[in-house]
């Protein structure tokens, strides 16, 4: 049997889109570390604290790494500006420039 299969995307693939979603998911990613480095220093200062046998003050540094923890997540951007301007899924606004460099040609045709 001398059948073809057709592996050519239903989309034409274009790099300025792959571009576009590699810096989205650049600047999600470096924000959502970010506050897991506080996080874990955070609580690191808490298990100190309960080791060297204060609870509360353990405790306390626990509770707030978590929240720091939370906060880091639900401020995550869900989305960029796409091509028009029009934002997607936004948790809240930070800079354009985070997801998109002022030196990158996706900047160019976003804005």
């Amino acid at each position: 049997m001398d059948s073809e299969i057709d592996i050519a995307p239903a989309v034409p693939l274009d790099s300025a889109l792959f571009e576009q979603a590699h810096l989205r998911a650049y600047a999600r990613f470096t924000h959502l570390l970010r506050w897991f480095v506080f996080h874990a220093l955070v609580d690191l200062i808490g298990i100190a604290a309960f080791v060297t046998g204060h609870p509360a003050a353990g405790a306390t540094f626990h509770v707030l790494g978590t929240a720091l923890l939370v906060w880091g997540i639900l401020t995550t951007r869900a989305g960029c500006p796409g091509p028009g301007g029009e934002r997607s899924n936004t948790v809240h606004e930070v800079a354009e420039d985070a997801c998109f460099p002022a030196g990158s040609d996706v900047h160019k045709t976003a804005a």
